[in-house]
């Protein structure tokens, strides 16, 4: 057994005392939401495409799309979308220059991945994510840094509390 074993162990250990092992039925009105699916992860030219993670993703994304459009459940999309090579911010450009720049409104690999392409009347949500460190929480804190480690070095601001609460006095003092 490696270390990683013996942790996950433990780990499972911790969340079946908590949180025993219980599954959740399937609602009455569910939605799918699509998370970023686009062609910076999917086409072989761009810095961010990763075959052996995505491709089969995008199969198995595709499949239930279709399943849900053909039984009337919502599908929403989400994607990043910035309007300038500043817009991100000037700490993204700084942070990811060579991978924001995928996102840029008139960036190709920024549109949603062939045969992922919303309905005319299905809901695009474009985001800018914060996460805010003290706000989150997960029942181990390995976890939880893990999470809040991935995010910051891929697509969100890691912020503090205060310094969340200064940037939202900066929105309302305009």
């Amino acid at each position: 057994m490696s270390v990683a074993d013996g942790y996950t162990t433990l780990l499972e250990a911790n969340y079946s005392r908590c949180y025993g092992k219980n599954q959740l039925r399937f609602g009455s009105s569910p939605a799918l939401i699509v998370i970023d699916v686009v062609k910076a992860y999917h086409d072989p030219s761009s810095p961010l495409y990763a075959p052996e993670r995505f491709d089969t993703a995008l199969i198995s994304i595709k499949n239930l799309i279709s399943k849900c459009r053909s039984a009337s459940i919502p599908v929403i999309f989400t994607s990043v979308q910035f309007d300038s090579p500043v817009a991100g911010g000037k700490w993204y450009m700084e942070k990811l220059p060579n991978v924001l720049c995928c996102f840029d409104k008139d960036n190709s690999y920024r549109e949603f991945a062939e045969g992922v392409e919303p309905g005319k009347d299905e809901l695009v949500l474009l985001k800018h994510p914060f996460v805010v460190r003290e706000a989150c929480g997960d029942r181990h804190a390995a976890v939880n840094d893990s999470n809040l480690f991935d995010m910051s070095q891929k697509f969100a601001e890691v912020v503090l509390e205060e310094e969340m609460m200064a940037l939202i006095d900066g929105i309302s003092k305009k």
